[in-house]
């Protein structure tokens, strides 16, 4: 079994960084609440620029704006595998999808619950 596993690994380092790359291209490219999410993550961040808020306050946008893309690149890896490995409805499938798109639900409330932290207080002192 060991012997199966290690020859899916990467050779090296360079070809796990090109498998990296392809799945960043094929989510952007076939998702498309990956490519809204990426989109607010962008005008946020530039938002918050214009808005003079600190390093450490930009980089709380950027850590909860990434852990929602994060979210949803495993929620979109579990979809895709889910639908190969039983292409029929099945009740623990759908359990398992609607899991991780809760996954994505909870870390996106958070994203929001921070950002109104941040920006609610600049916005009200204006």
């Amino acid at each position: 079994m060991a012997d199966q596993i290690s020859q899916f690994k990467s050779p090296n380092l360079a070809t796990s960084f090109g498998y990296a790359w392809n799945g960043l291209k094929v989510a952007f490219l076939k998702e498309k609440n990956l490519r809204w999410q990426a989109i607010a993550f962008v005008a946020v961040l530039v938002f918050g620029w214009v808005m003079g808020l600190s390093a450490i306050e930009l980089c709380l946008i950027v850590l909860v704006s990434a852990a929602v893309l994060a979210m949803e690149f495993i929620n979109t890896a579990i979809e895709h595998l889910s639908d190969v490995v039983h292409p029929e409805f099945h009740q623990s499938i759908g359990f398992a999808k609607d899991i991780a798109a809760a996954g994505v639900l909870v870390m996106s409330i958070c994203a929001l619950l921070v950002g109104a932290f941040l920006f609610v207080p600049k916005l009200v002192g204006l």
